[in-house]
């Protein structure tokens, strides 16, 4: 088997011998180096996946900020500060389905955001 490597590698089986114990090694190095490609691709796709959710997450926030931009504006709504309001009611629909998303955060910034949804909550957005 080693004499068959080194011909498909057109080196000696020497040189293949200094570099691989035996065909195990061998075999060893080939599913590292195809665990190490799949690896790279994984990261390179999860990384350009990200991207998309990001951009998508700026998307959604920013059509909730035209809408209460809006409502205040028409005096349907009343917020203090509009950009904390939708990153509030953002985070309500998106954060706190999913406990996953939790663990990113401090238990202060959580606490501090938990905050502003509770007041949002009781106060509303209906203008008074």
């Amino acid at each position: 088997m080693m004499a068959e490597i080194a011909k498909d590698c057109d080196v000696s089986v020497g040189n293949v011998y200094r570099h691989f114990e035996n065909k195990n090694t061998v075999m060893i190095a080939c599913l590292e180096q195809q665990l190490q490609e799949k690896l790279d691709a994984v990261i390179k796709s999860t990384s350009h996946h990200r991207d998309l959710l990001l951009t998508y997450e700026k998307k959604v926030i920013a059509a909730i900020a035209v809408i209460l931009q809006k409502g205040v504006q028409q005096g349907q709504f009343s917020c203090g500060d509009t950009m904390q309001t939708t990153y509030d009611i953002h985070q309500a629909s998106l954060r706190y389905n999913n406990p996953i998303s939790l663990q990113n955060n401090s238990l202060e910034q959580l606490s501090i955001d938990l905050n502003h949804l509770l007041d949002l909550l009781y106060s509303g957005l209906q203008n008074r």
